[in-house]
């Protein structure tokens, strides 16, 4: 049997029990096997991953209450952009609601010049779109809209969140300037667990 993904280091979650419950329920039975399925499981396990800490992103950001067109009942809507599976572990937590709300996922599997990229709060851009990550981030520039990738340069293009694996785990790294210039507010705890952070003030 190959050297499993070690997807997350889950001591650095300790004080949030509730992540980590999410995270093995969205895992369910995906392990890794051997043969030439092995590679596609390490992928689904690390989408699995990925899928549990964008949903968990949600009860750490506070958007503008201006974002939501009822405050008292609209969605939160995270949209996926790209071919990776990340939306395929979606199923477990649409069900509960985040911050009073409940969780709507839009897909587009690959970006288009006339594809509307505003109606949303969270923005996944899978790496399949780096090639177009300037003019996605344009596009969203000056919204109240979360944007998160997992390729190099993410964050210096001016994302918000980026995933990024360490030493064969998935962290993350948040561009703390970037969203507070857009109305976004990340909560400290969330910043504390990030492998690194671009300080709103820096």
């Amino acid at each position: 049997m190959g050297r499993k993904l070690k997807i997350l280091k889950l001591r650095k979650w300790r004080y949030h029990p509730f992540l980590i419950r999410a995270i093995l329920l969205t895992l369910g039975v995906l392990v890794c096997a051997p043969g030439s399925s092995q590679q596609k499981k390490l992928v689904a396990n690390e989408y699995a991953i990925k899928a549990a800490l964008l949903v968990r992103f949600v009860s750490y950001v506070k958007w503008p209450e201006e974002s939501f067109d009822d405050r008292e009942n609209s969605n939160i809507v995270v949209m996926i952009l790209g071919k990776d599976p990340v939306d395929d572990f979606f199923e477990t937590h649409l069900k509960k609601k985040y911050s009073g709300r409940d969780l709507v996922i839009k897909r587009h599997r690959r970006y288009k010049p006339d594809l509307d990229l505003t109606r949303c709060h969270l923005l996944f851009i899978g790496k399949s779109e780096k090639r177009h990550i300037k003019e996605i981030l344009k596009t969203v520039s000056g919204r109240n809209i979360l944007t998160i990738g997992e390729f190099d340069d993410f964050m210096e293009s001016g994302g918000m969140i980026n995933f990024v694996n360490i030493k064969h785990a998935i962290n993350f790294e948040i561009n703390q300037r970037a969203s507070s210039e857009t109305g976004l507010r990340i909560r400290s705890d969330l910043l504390r667990r990030a492998h690194h952070v671009i300080r709103k003030n820096s």
